[in-house]
């Protein structure tokens, strides 16, 4: 007696994109200690993020480029009774870029990568006890 299996095999690829990231370029016109406020703003637009930080400003670009890959196998083994074998892959994360500001809103430093790797912790200033 010879069984005769047939199955079913899925594949999902998946591509998503948010924001735009900063052209290449811009970076390189963008320069800590000379650089203000203004110039940031008017070669990368609004920031996803704004908030105080030591004595100055922390600004935050952000974008996504998630790529997603599945496969799913289907076999049936018995009468209403399937066999499921699945396998994901994701590449995901926020990436942008953080400039840090001093009190004149003049540029001090500029870092790109993953934003929950490049963010630095959020600290609230000591309230003033009278």
């Amino acid at each position: 007696m010879t069984a005769c299996l047939s199955g079913c095999l899925s594949a999902r690829l998946e591509h998503t994109t948010h924001h735009a990231e900063p052209e290449l370029g811009v970076e390189g016109s963008l320069h800590a200690r000379s650089s203000d406020l203004h110039e940031c703003l008017e070669e990368l637009g609004a920031p996803l993020l704004v908030r105080e930080h030591m004595d100055g400003a922390l600004l935050a670009w952000g974008w996504a480029d998630e790529r997603a890959f599945g496969l799913n196998l289907s076999i049936p083994v018995a009468r209403f009774v399937n066999a499921n074998l699945g396998y994901n892959r994701s590449l995901e994360g926020l990436r942008g870029l953080v400039l840090l500001f001093d009190e004149t809103w003049t540029l001090q430093s500029m870092n790109r990568g993953y934003l929950t790797e490049i963010l630095p912790e959020e600290r609230s200033r000591p309230s003033l006890i009278e």
